[in-house]
């Protein structure tokens, strides 16, 4: 599913067909493999960053990369749904039909590098 305002619509249709239980729900980027090249560029560039700012305060240099390791963890965030639907409330203290809070998805790279110090 591409339009997420179509989410509720899609939901309540599928209670009204019967259906009480949904599994394995997850939310995902078209993107996803494109935004985790970034992140882990960008995570590199971080490494390096500091360990010039570290190596500095000593009179060294940072050399090549010779040992590079994605820590990285896949999370893909899953929808909690309310105990009971008619329980939702908005703000103003009236039910709701939302089931769904539009958020975002956090891309994280986590790496380790090891540099020659020259």
């Amino acid at each position: 599913m591409k339009d997420l305002t179509k989410y509720d619509e899609l939901m309540e249709g599928l209670v009204d067909q019967g259906i009480n239980r949904i599994d394995n729900v997850t939310f995902e980027s078209s993107k996803l493999a494109q935004y985790e090249s970034e992140a882990r560029k960008l995570a590199i560039k971080d490494a390096k960053s500091k360990a010039e700012d570290y190596v500095s305060v000593l009179g060294q240099k940072v050399g090549k990369a010779i040992v590079i390791s994605d820590n990285s963890q896949g999370y893909r965030p899953q929808p909690i749904y309310a105990a009971m639907k008619s329980m939702a409330m908005d703000s103003a203290g009236a039910a709701s039909n939302e089931t769904l809070a539009i958020g975002e998805i956090e891309i994280v790279s986590n790496v380790s590098v090891s540099f020659i110090l020259e």
